[in-house]
């Protein structure tokens, strides 16, 4: 027997043959399979740059839409200006809103001059907060006046009142009488406020609540700008935004815990906005 002939036959040589040939299909599918490993490692390296991009685009959208919305809060604040917004009555017919600024300015002792005023209208919507929580539908009235003084009169004229008038006024408002068709109506529960924009608004409830937590002094509006104060003798400061409140309010006199709590609130807010 020829020594091929014996190596064909021998089994031990025909598994290491075998062995050998799965060997190279195994080298083979490997480098197969690398090559796979690679491509899709690529493919992963293109989707976190995009993620990437698209993250830092999202970045520069996000603060290109915050300074939208401070514009817009702005404009509407300027459009605001010169307006006084009373609260408190019902619904009042146009030619008797003149009657209501008259008694008003009896009570505030404030003169009031035709030509002062360029617009006095009755909203047609029933204020939202008052119903839910008094079941009462009042609709707030719009008193435009021609200049910035003359509405800071109205207002100082006001915190006058609030000088001896304060803790009445906070449970029961203003009390005014307004004479019709010969019969005179008593309203009570009547108060004065700046006309604020909805994101003024929104401000306004959240550094109210910060301040109580805070056991600051007083908060404010004037001229539809949000003031502070801590103390009798600290001077007041202007919150114009969120971040602003949490830099100036927040941030110097709470905890470390309660800074986390607070960031994490605000998250869950700006994720809620959006």
């Amino acid at each position: 027997m020829g020594l091929r002939a014996w190596r064909s036959h021998d089994p031990w040589l025909r598994i290491l043959s075998a062995f050998q040939t799965l060997a190279l299909v195994t080298c083979v599918e490997e480098c197969n399979v690398t090559a796979e490993l690679y491509k899709i490692d690529a493919r992963l390296n293109a989707i976190a740059r995009k993620v990437n991009t698209r993250t830092i685009d999202n970045f520069v959208f996000g603060n290109k839409l915050t300074l939208l919305q401070e514009k817009i809060g702005e404009y509407q604040d300027e459009d605001r200006r010169l307006i006084v917004q009373i609260n408190g009555l019902p619904a009042i017919k146009p030619e008797n809103l003149y009657r209501v600024i008259e008694s008003l300015g009896q009570v505030l002792n404030i003169s009031v001059r035709d030509e002062e005023i360029t617009m006095l209208q009755s909203m047609c919507k029933a204020s939202d907060n008052v119903l839910q929580t008094t079941g009462k539908r009042v609709y707030p009235i719009l008193l435009e006046l021609k200049t910035r003084k003359i509405k800071w009169r109205w207002l100082g004229g006001l915190r006058k009142y609030l000088l001896t008038h304060k803790a009445s006024y906070k449970k029961h408002g203003i009390t005014i009488t307004i004479p019709v068709d010969d019969t005179e109506y008593t309203f009570d529960g009547v108060t004065i406020h700046e006309h604020l924009s909805p994101t003024k608004r929104k401000l306004f409830k959240v550094v109210k609540q910060r301040c109580k937590d805070m056991d600051f002094q007083d908060m404010w509006f004037n001229d539809t700008q949000v003031y502070v104060k801590r103390r009798k003798n600290f001077a007041p400061f202007l919150v114009q935004n969120l971040e602003d409140m949490y830099e100036k309010i927040t941030k110097p006199h709470w905890s470390r815990d309660r800074l986390r709590m607070f960031a994490y609130d605000r998250l869950r807010n700006s994720e809620e906005d959006h």
